[in-house]
């Protein structure tokens, strides 16, 4: 019976296999019925399916709460902190809550909110952004929609990798293919440039200046943004913030 519950708390654990679950409880239930079992051994697979039920309802609780949004999962922590003469499985399951809206804090703090999305299935699962195709760009912006008021907080359209891939690209390419990485982000998601824009610049400082200036929206305001973006003059010129406010 020993080996049976270990196997069953790795199922468990590990979460990822409900019909092995499934399985390991029917088992124990024709244990607990089979006349040819002794008196004890009933007894204890009637105990380990108990411990797994519970199991099974812990485990939907912690799904449960992980799919709620932080100021939800902060009050219910809250509500179960000061409950009086809690059990063992109140105060393991507290602990399990607590632990996981520190961890889902630190994803949303590392910009990965859509990736938590996604993972306690707010969203769809993500597809990569492909700025060529503007089906994708509308499905991520309305993801990041939906993360934005499930998370009550504002929510990045680029994951951390894509942010790296396009400076990484912004980085190598030459003047004539900055413009065209810049070209193709304003005809396909103009109304996000300045983000992407953003989310990019601590990687070129210039970009900073850059996303000022679109935001601007004046065509001197854009000119100037592109021939920074593009390595021009401007580059010279523009050394702070404040050269931004001739074009205002």
């Amino acid at each position: 019976m020993g080996d049976v519950k270990d196997a069953l708390f790795v199922l468990y654990n590990d979460g990822r296999d409900p019909e092995g679950l499934d399985e390991l409880l029917v088992g124990m239930e024709s244990a607990v019925n089979d006349p040819r079992a002794d008196a004890q051994s009933a007894e204890a697979a009637a105990s380990l399916a108990t411990e797994v039920l519970t199991a099974l309802e812990d485990r939907d609780e912690i799904i449960t709460f992980a799919a709620k949004s932080p100021t939800v999962q902060a009050l219910e922590i809250a509500d179960a902190a000061e409950r009086k003469a809690p059990t063992k499985r109140d105060v393991l399951l507290l602990e399990a809550k607590r632990t996981i809206l520190a961890g889902q804090q630190k994803m949303l703090e590392a910009g990965a909110a859509l990736d938590l999305a996604a993972a306690i299935d707010i969203i769809d699962e993500i597809a990569p952004l492909d700025l060529s195709d503007p089906e994708t760009i509308e499905t991520r912006i309305r993801q990041r929609d939906i993360a934005a008021e499930h998370f009550d907080r504002p929510v990045l359209l680029l994951r951390p990798a894509e942010v790296d891939a396009i400076a990484g690209a912004y980085q190598t390419a030459d003047r004539a293919g900055k413009l065209e990485i810049v070209d193709q982000i304003a005809r396909t998601i103009a109304p996000e440039m300045p983000e992407i824009f953003a989310q990019i610049a601590p990687k070129f400082p210039a970009l900073s200046i850059a996303a000022q200036l679109h935001r601007i929206g004046t065509p001197q305001a854009s000119e100037a943004a592109n021939l920074i973006i593009g390595g021009g003059a401007f580059r010279g010129t523009l050394k702070s913030e404040k050269a931004v406010e001739r074009y205002i």
